[in-house]
């Protein structure tokens, strides 16, 4: 597995060790889960987002914390306005999230196909779901 590291993964520390923030984290990756363009990675992307919820809310603590930093990192770059390709641009503004996505989720596969197996239940849908109130 490639190493996090930089701004991303101080990024993704910080969210992970403020509670709060992680819930905030956790509000704005669903809001951004509705956006269209993010089709070709949704069950991946559905996958993860049920990994950190789970994790945030406490229902999973067998994580490994390296690989959970690098879907926190993945997400806080999906809702940074600032990244590669501005959202705003039609089209290409997806790109590089997408791109994203696709690198953390297959940096993360064997920890997800781990994680499915120990909660040993169909996941839900991203936009279904309902958040924890409170994550530790």
């Amino acid at each position: 597995m490639k190493k996090l590291s930089g701004k991303w993964k101080s990024m993704a520390w910080y969210y992970v060790t403020h509670p709060s923030e992680f819930n905030n984290l956790v509000h704005e990756v669903k809001r951004f889960a509705s956006r269209d363009g993010l089709r070709q990675v949704k069950n991946d992307f559905n996958d993860m987002y049920n990994y950190v919820v789970d994790v945030s809310s406490g229902k999973y603590k067998g994580f490994n914390l390296t690989n959970l930093l690098l879907v926190v990192a993945a997400f806080a770059y999906l809702i940074t306005p600032a990244d590669m390709i501005p959202d705003f641009l039609p089209g290409a503004g997806l790109v590089d999230d997408v791109s994203v996505l696709a690198w953390a989720a297959k940096q993360v596969a064997d920890e997800i196909d781990k994680y499915k197996k120990v909660m040993k239940k169909d996941l839900p849908n991203v936009e279904n779901e309902t958040l924890p109130t409170d994550i530790y």
